[in-house]
């Protein structure tokens, strides 16, 4: 399991190098409703957006919690030995806070 993990954030972190950032869905107002996509790839993307808003790392938790009246993914990010606790709209994927520990 942890090795999956890895080759996905692995290939997260090949595609945030190349710059294909186009990978994050649009908000679900103009695409696919998030219930359309599988559970993966929204925590996966979720992670992407993470990682791309604290510089990089990898995902070492994903919770599904609440932030006030918003729904987000609450991702902790090891960045060189920094942890970072990221919180990702669930809808949107846009970071709606960042809290480093």
């Amino acid at each position: 399991m942890r090795k999956v993990r890895k080759s996905f954030s692995l290939a997260a972190s090949i595609l945030l190098g190349m710059g294909l950032i186009s990978v994050l869905p649009a908000p679900a107002v103009h695409a696919q409703s998030p219930a359309s996509i599988s559970l993966s790839e929204r925590i996966l993307f979720a992670d992407l957006a993470a990682e791309q808003a604290v510089g990089g790392g990898h995902p070492v938790a994903v919770i599904r919690s609440r932030l006030n009246p918003i729904s987000v993914w609450k991702v902790t990010i090891d960045s060189h030995g920094r942890y970072w606790q990221v919180f990702v709209n669930t809808n949107t994927y846009s970071v709606v806070k960042t809290v480093r520990l």
